[in-house]
């Protein structure tokens, strides 16, 4: 069961609890991984509680490629100014704004991005 959670949800921290309120009560807590392989030689039974991290919230951030795909199609199908495809790839994602415009900049000097459906 925890390399599914490994293979699923990745490398989260978590609490394993065995036996809880009972004589031989044991309480491990670290990362999945460590988890995994502290039991993976020992044969255990009895009643286990599981408490994973919670994933991160929010989407995945995007990776610049993702970012410069976005502000070019934007700008290739509005015909938009850079700051307009800007404004668009920030609101639709959440990116910060800086770094959207960081990448439009550096990505100006091959694109024109002042000039309606030019190249």
């Amino acid at each position: 069961m925890l390399k599914d959670v490994l293979d699923v949800l990745g490398d989260r921290r978590m609490v394993l609890a065995r036996e809880l309120t009972k004589l031989f009560e044991d309480i491990r807590r670290g990362r999945v991984s460590e988890i995994l392989s502290r039991f993976s030689t020992v044969k255990t039974k009895g009643e286990f509680v599981v408490i994973l991290e919670g994933g991160p919230s929010g989407p995945p951030p995007l990776s610049d490629d993702d970012i410069r795909e976005r502000l070019t199609r934007i700008w290739e199908a509005a015909g938009v100014s850079l700051r307009d495809a800007v404004y668009q790839v920030v609101q639709e994602t959440g990116t910060s704004k800086n770094r959207v415009y960081d990448i439009a900049v550096k990505m100006s000097s091959g694109h024109d991005f002042s000039k309606k459906g030019g190249t």
